[in-house]
């Protein structure tokens, strides 16, 4: 059964560049929208440098994330797919990542971080 978010939620925005050796850079930004006890119910994905198709596919590949999380897939699986995908644009992301091969490969990454070390770190 499909558990919708409730139309006022918490959220988190993650902004990310990707350097490339010649100096340009790739910015994006993720969303997770948050389920009341914390754990992700939605994605969404935002850029500066994509056109209508890359926009279309970016958002049909967040809904489909959603739609998953919505009817109880773990995160988990979700990063397990995402994880070492490699595809352009890829390269030095300046922060504590250092380095992907591909923005799913960052987001993942990001995911693991944020949703399962904390939720794995033993209590203290």
């Amino acid at each position: 059964m499909r558990k919708k978010l409730p139309a006022d939620r918490e959220s988190i925005t993650r902004r990310f560049v990707l350097t490339w050796p010649n100096g340009d850079t790739f910015r994006f930004y993720v969303t997770v929208g948050l389920y009341e006890d914390g754990t992700p119910g939605e994605i969404f994905f935002s850029s500066d440098k994509t056109g209508q198709f890359a926009s279309s596919m970016l958002r049909a590949l967040a809904m489909a994330a959603s739609i998953a999380l919505q009817y109880g897939a773990p995160v988990e699986k979700i990063i397990q797919q995402w994880r070492g995908t490699s595809f352009p644009p890829e390269g030095f992301t300046g922060d504590e990542f250092r380095m992907c091969r591909s923005p799913l490969d960052l987001v993942a990454k990001w995911l693991t971080a944020t949703f399962l070390v904390s939720i794995h770190k033993p209590s203290s």
